[in-house]
């Protein structure tokens, strides 16, 4: 059972301050990502201070003079990564589904139908239309009157 902490985080965190974590490990740190953002030092500091308060725990070590990120802000980064790759695939994944056919076919049919066309045309439309899936029902002729009526 998830503690009410672990409940909360997914829903109170920004995901904006995640991407901008990524990009001040990318770029070696804050000073850096606030150039890489076109923003200011404390705002990229302050995005920083925010995610830490979330997360419970601090991701950077950071001086005037050093910056390393922390073994809890390694594992942060590959899993905001990770995240990042996930959503980066997108539009990818959504581009042209608007004109792919989806949905559920019912056919039901006499047990005594046997036709080398009909299995040739439900291959051709599986192979035509992967997204569509059908069921076949195997009924008495009166049964698939009725249903055709």
């Amino acid at each position: 059972m998830l503690k009410p902490y672990e409940q909360r985080f997914p829903w109170n965190l920004d995901w904006n301050l995640l991407r901008t974590f990524m990009v001040v490990v990318d770029e070696g740190g804050i000073t850096p990502a606030a150039h890489f953002f076109g923003l200011k030092q404390p705002t990229i500091s302050a995005a920083l201070k925010r995610l830490e308060d979330i997360a419970g725990c601090k991701l950077v070590n950071r001086s005037p003079k050093h910056f390393s990120v922390t073994p809890l802000g390694k594992v942060l980064y590959a899993e905001a990564s990770k995240i990042f790759g996930k959503v980066s695939q997108l539009p990818d994944l959504m581009s042209g589904l608007e004109d792919q056919v989806t949905g559920q076919i019912s056919i039901a049919m006499a047990s005594h139908v046997v036709s080398p066309h009909f299995d040739a045309v439900l291959a051709r439309f599986r192979a035509l239309y992967p997204r569509v899936s059908y069921t076949i029902s195997t009924v008495d002729s009166r049964d698939v009157v009725a249903h055709i009526q």
